[in-house]
């Protein structure tokens, strides 16, 4: 046990392979010099773990875990909450190192490419990035057979563009959907117009729409298929914006009777 300043620089025990982070940080640089002592090659050492905590029920350490997120995509991290999944540590850093170099000289769609090679982009437990989120949350709202709920911070025309066209074919399925939006009570005139007319397009097509005071982005797909992180589902994603995608049918629930309390 220790805190940040015991386990800078200065901590090089080469055996460390597992790091439990007991309090929040929001810092990229932090969270990088943390878990930078992990990645000290030992033999016999062929994977590291960092379990982290989050809340979501508290908005600001909600904020902070997608900050971290972030971090953990970039140093090549993949989700296992079965700890079913191994990945050689050398080999994960490596290939997030080859997705940002190819990135830098050839283009987000030359590294998407890349990132294919291993996985099919549907693996559960995984970290997925706004060059890909699109494509890969369409086929999840294709193969959902019973029920979507969309937890949005915030909702473009844009946005709803890239998955309109799975929603209206969900709806004619029958699956019930569900989007929370977020409309503080304190929004401008402006604003609230423009989120009032989104949610009226997602009304017309038969969808259950509420508004909350404050809420994450997430989805939740047939009760258990879970989407979290910073990418807004409904809105316009940054370059560098990541949502985790994992199974997790108690926390889905926990997600989304948090949402039903909030909403009016």
């Amino acid at each position: 046990m220790a805190t940040g300043s015991y386990i800078g620089e200065g901590f090089d025990q080469k055996r460390f392979d597992t790091l439990l982070l007991a309090a929040p940080v929001s810092f990229e640089g932090t969270l990088s010099q943390y878990v930078g002592r992990l990645h000290r090659e030992n033999d016999g050492k062929t994977e590291v773990r960092v379990y982290d905590y989050i809340d979501v029920t508290v908005p600001l350490s909600a904020v902070m875990y997608r900050k971290r997120l972030k971090a953990y995509a970039n140093q090549g991290y993949s989700v296992n909450p079965d700890h079913t999944e191994k990945m050689d540590m050398l080999s994960a850093k490596a290939e997030a190192l080859r997705a940002c170099m190819t990135t830098a000289t050839q283009g987000e769609d030359a590294a998407d490419a890349l990132l294919d090679t291993r996985s099919d982009g549907l693996f559960e437990g995984s970290i997925v990035t706004a060059t890909n989120y699109a494509e890969i949350l369409r086929k999840d709202i294709a193969g959902c057979a019973r029920s979507l709920i969309i937890s949005a911070e915030y909702v473009s025309q844009q946005g709803l563009s890239a998955i309109d066209d799975e929603l209206l074919r969900l709806a004619d399925r029958k699956a019930l959907i569900e989007v929370y939006v977020r409309l503080p009570a304190t929004a401008a005139v402006a604003t609230r117009t423009r989120i009032e007319r989104n949610i009226n397009r997602l009304r017309a097509i038969g969808r259950i729409v509420r508004t909350v005071e404050s809420c994450s982005d997430f989805a939740i797909i047939d009760d258990g298929l879970i989407w979290f992180g910073g990418i807004p589902l409904l809105g316009n994603p940054r370059s560098d914006d990541c949502a985790l995608r994992f199974k997790d049918t108690k926390i889905g629930e926990n997600l989304a009777d948090g949402l039903k309390r909030r909403s009016s």
